[in-house]
């Protein structure tokens, strides 16, 4: 007999532990949903930038924010049917997209495309967020941006449309008819 019997026991109770610590069990843990990524937000309709405008920022002042977190988005060269340069950013989800519309070195326009269903709340948290910020980076010296912003999302759901005019800047927001899709443009201004 061995003498010291307690060794392999413990032993064995060791490996039966780590054996049920690693081993995973798929009936002790409960069915994870499936995630299921949104549709793409596409805008409205083919948004007309004019050639000689320009906001006074450059691209990468907007596309640097934006592939960070908290809104990662991944952005690729696509330029427009014209030819005219154009980044366009989206996230992994499909529920935000940012078009960034012009020269590196001076945007003619952003336009960024917000997903806001009904029954994701963190959804529309995160693309109030984006649009509030695309309008404070886009227009810095406008201060109540981000307060008209926020204030003017109901009323472009409610009639179709929202927009002003900062410093011969144009920013209007739109409502895709029968969704919940909301996009808003940034339009520099003409510079004679």
């Amino acid at each position: 007999m061995i003498k010291n019997w307690r060794i392999p026991a413990y032993g064995i109770i060791l490996a039966i532990a780590l054996y049920y610590y690693f081993v995973p069990r798929q009936a002790a843990r409960p069915p994870q949903p499936e995630v299921v990524a949104a549709p793409t937000p596409a805008p409205a309709a083919e948004i007309a930038i004019p050639d000689n405008v320009n906001l006074g920022i450059r691209r990468d002042q907007l596309q640097s924010v934006f592939e960070r977190a908290p809104y990662k988005l991944t952005f690729e060269f696509k330029p427009l049917a014209d030819g005219r340069s154009r980044m366009i950013g989206q996230t992994m989800d499909g529920m935000t997209k940012i078009d960034l519309i012009g020269p590196p070195e001076g945007l003619a326009a952003a336009v960024v495309t917000a997903n806001m269903p009904d029954n994701n709340k963190l959804a529309q948290v995160k693309n109030l967020n984006a649009l509030m910020n695309a309008a404070k980076l886009a227009l810095p010296d406008w201060t109540e941006g981000e307060v008209w912003v926020n204030a003017n999302i109901p009323a472009a759901f409610q009639s179709g449309s929202a927009s002003t005019t900062i410093d011969g800047r144009t920013l209007t927001m739109s409502v895709t008819p029968n969704t919940k899709i909301l996009v808003m443009t940034i339009i520099g201004r003409n510079p004679n």
